[in-house]
């Protein structure tokens, strides 16, 4: 698998991995526990990726990307009932959807191509191999693709605390987590730890999740003894919804939990699924990005970046001879991409000491598998200034 791709996915991946015996043959619980609990997580191949988590007592569910170029691309949302014999889910419901982006990074065109499509799911059961493989019967799309498993990446400075078991298979690194439902209102428990970073908080995620709501947030606080976090949520229409809560400091996610929680007649009834998302450090993603990198298409930008002293991502972009930029870099596990909070722009070129003809300075980086025509790179870097004037942005790839 390319290197960008592990990059890609594991930054945003349920931290729970599949469970399979050493034999190669799939584990399953006996406790009642919805067998696809043993392989919930992010699959991937090429630009395509493959979540699966669990519905019920017995089914999967699916959401497939896949990017067709840095602005457009499709995703499939299908579920169905697992066979345990054939390790095969067989679905009937499948929609598919297009979306395009304008050049502001917003959603321009969502458009829904068809639903009820058809096809199945197979997890491979074989020694030394965690993927699966999609036949869908309208598009055959992934013809002779292998999905693999994409490991997550643990958050620097927390390999001390030990992983535990929780409400619905969350695997976590912060304190413990339990969900009571009481009156149909559900409410979540985040444990405080000593080892809590005062600088974040956790909240109840308020953007758009690309699904109807079924849920709504009724209190949260972080100021309960005892706890991190204490939320309390309501039902507002019958479905299934996913409740996110995410870990941040005001400018950007390391990580989320998601609580898959069914509705039913105005009350929240069960917790079926959920998983968690974190982020990685300087020091892991400078691996994939420390290097050189020059505007696509003959641009005169350049783009430096380098661990800096303090274990974080450096960039320095130059605009030709006119401007410099510098910024930190952090992962943000929502929008899966780079960001930046105290860029400063420079008159002409870089130097250490030089006064800083603006600041404070916001915007991303975004990464993508670059072209086909771009030989030798193999990450597409795309810029998005908020602050600075650069309304285009600009595009990179390795030097």
């Amino acid at each position: 698998m390319k290197k960008w791709l592990c990059v890609l996915a594991s930054l945003s991946v349920l931290a729970a991995a599949p469970v399979l015996a050493s034999e190669g043959e799939a584990s399953f619980q006996e406790d009642g526990q919805n067998p696809v609990m043993n392989f919930i997580g992010d699959y991937g191949y090429a630009t395509g990726t493959i979540n699966v988590s669990c519905t019920g007592k017995s089914d999967a569910a699916f959401k497939v990307t896949w990017r067709s170029s840095a602005a457009e691309y499709n995703d499939w949302e299908m579920s169905g009932t697992l066979d345990t014999d054939t390790l095969t889910v067989t679905y009937e419901n499948c929609v598919k959807t297009y979306v395009l982006f304008n050049e502001n990074g917003e959603i321009e065109k969502r458009e829904t191509e068809y639903v009820d499509g058809t096809g199945s799911i197979t997890f491979l059961d074989e020694p030394g191999l965690i993927g699966l493989t999609w036949k869908d019967d309208q598009e055959n799309i992934a013809e002779d693709a292998v999905f693999t498993y994409i490991y997550p990446i643990a958050p620097e400075g927390e390999a001390d605390i030990p992983f535990e078991e929780g409400d619905a298979g969350i695997q976590k690194l912060h304190g413990d987590v339990r969900g009571d439902i009481e009156n149909g209102i559900y409410t979540i428990y985040i444990e405080a730890l000593e080892s809590d970073d005062e600088n974040f908080w956790w909240e109840a995620y308020q953007g758009d999740k690309g699904d109807a709501s079924f849920v709504e947030l009724l209190t949260q606080t972080t100021t309960e003894d005892g706890y991190a976090y204490v939320g309390s949520f309501r039902a507002i229409d019958d479905g299934e919804d996913t409740i996110r809560l995410v870990h941040t400091n005001g400018h950007y996610c390391d990580g989320y939990l998601d609580f898959i929680v069914k509705t039913e007649g105005g009350e929240i009834k069960e917790n079926i699924g959920g998983g968690e998302a974190f982020g990685t450090s300087g020091e892991e993603l400078a691996p994939f990005f420390e290097g050189e990198w020059q505007e696509k298409d003959g641009g005169e930008k350049a783009l430096s970046l380098s661990l800096g002293e303090d274990g974080t991502l450096k960039a320095l972009l130059t605009d030709g001879e006119e401007k410099s930029y510098t910024m930190s870099l952090f992962y943000d596990c929502i929008s899966e991409a780079l960001v930046y909070w105290d860029g400063q722009m420079f008159e002409g070129a870089f130097e250490s000491g030089k006064e800083a003809a603006a600041a404070d300075g916001t915007g991303l980086f975004a990464f993508l598998p670059s072209d086909e025509e771009n030989e030798g790179s193999d990450i597409l870097i795309i810029w998005k200034d908020d602050t600075f004037g650069n309304v285009e942005g600009a595009e990179f790839i390795r030097k």
